[in-house]
């Protein structure tokens, strides 16, 4: 289990960076993001390939790195691209 304080921590810098990647998309000249709906919809359905995979196949450093690492950019790409689905 985690202390409150490591828990608070997380949830302050989760939001952090979830608001600083909506701003940036908020305040960008153009509307560069609304046009990553196919990649990102590939890189949605090639992280359920990769979650299945894991699965399969759990002492697999290499799919839990890609399922990890890339969750996190796709979770970052995909609230770019809402900000400005909600904007428009």
């Amino acid at each position: 289990m985690s202390t409150a304080a490591a828990v608070a921590d997380a949830a302050l810098a989760t939001g952090l960076a979830m608001s600083s990647l909506s701003a940036i998309a908020y305040f960008a000249p153009s509307e560069q993001f609304l046009h990553w709906g196919v990649p990102l919809m590939m890189g949605s359905m090639g992280m359920m390939v990769i979650g299945i995979a894991g699965a399969m196949n759990p002492q697999s450093k290499l799919l839990y790195n890609l399922w990890l690492w890339g969750g996190l950019g796709l979770t970052g790409a995909l609230t770019m691209y809402h900000t400005q689905a909600i904007i428009y």
